[in-house]
């Protein structure tokens, strides 16, 4: 039987990160920076019913391709959680180890 998911996994997060990253440096500038600032807007204004919060970062995700000052913030995110993966798959691998004798 699966394991039910976690609301929060790091290596989803990594990948959907790591495939729009891709999309989105295949894109023009002049998509990017109004994609990105129409998501960012919409989410702004969340209370109305078709506009959700989930537009403003997923607008700031569009933009960060351009602006340096939210690129480094997305590396530096990046990295933290590649950091965070990284220990935990190293804790896994002494438990197992730990549990099998070695």
């Amino acid at each position: 039987m699966d394991r039910p998911r976690k609301p929060f996994d790091p290596e989803r997060l990594l990948d959907a990160l790591d495939a729009f990253e891709a999309w989105n440096c295949r894109q023009s500038p002049f998509l990017r920076l109004p994609l990105g600032s129409a998501l960012c807007l919409g989410g702004i204004a969340f209370v109305l019913p078709i506009f959700g919060l989930w537009m403003l970062p997923l607008g700031l995700l569009v933009l960060s391709e351009d602006i340096r000052w939210l690129r480094d913030r997305r590396e530096r995110l990046e990295a933290w959680l590649r950091r965070l993966l990284g220990e935990r798959r190293a804790r896994r691998q002494a438990r197992l180890e730990h549990k099998k004798g070695y």
